[in-house]
């Protein structure tokens, strides 16, 4: 769903349109989780994280159809994207964790064929720093261009850039044996 989509979506969620949130949800449901998933790191908390999202944006809509206030939203799919990386990282700030990598039970790679490779790259994403692992499943799983993660993340696009290649680099030597 591009942005031209979303914004129709939301615009009839505003109006009312039940229909309209199925679609929302059905069409961003696995990114948003996998960016929560990724940011927080525990199946729970990532669920409980994602229905707040979906439950918030539902209220907001209904409360502003009701007041009969549009939002107005220049980049829909970012926004939506911010806010649950923002819910992630509130979640992570209640509760705090210990960084195991051992005892990290281990999260399902879509994008991939094989368990053992999806295995590797997902202890691959947990060695990288929580900058480094945001930038890089806004990127991959939210298809986010680097200006907008930028803005998510409230750093200069050239400090993103730049952690983007080195997490790209990182996960290259881990994935090819290397040890780092």
């Amino acid at each position: 769903m591009n942005n031209d989509d979303l914004q129709i979506k939301l615009d009839l969620l505003h109006s009312g349109d039940k229909k309209a949130f199925e679609d929302i949800y059905n069409e961003l449901k696995t990114p948003v989780y996998t960016i929560i998933l990724r940011i927080v790191r525990e199946r729970c908390i990532a669920e409980d994280v994602l229905q707040e999202f979906f439950l918030k944006l539902y209220k907001q809509y209904k409360s502003n159809a009701e007041k009969k206030t549009k939002i107005a939203i220049k980049n829909p799919r970012a926004y939506l994207f911010k806010i649950a990386h923002n819910m992630a990282i509130d979640a992570i700030k209640k509760n705090p964790q210990e960084d195991n990598i051992d005892e990290y039970d281990t999260m399902y790679l879509e994008a991939f064929d094989s368990l053992s490779y999806k295995l590797d790259i997902e202890r691959g994403l947990m060695k990288l720093t929580l900058l480094e692992r945001q930038i890089v499943v806004l990127h991959i799983n939210a298809e986010l261009k680097f200006r907008e993660i930028a803005e998510i993340v409230e750093k200069p696009l050239g400090t993103v850039l730049w952690h983007y290649r080195k997490a790209i680099d990182k996960l290259r030597v881990l994935l090819e044996g290397g040890n780092s």
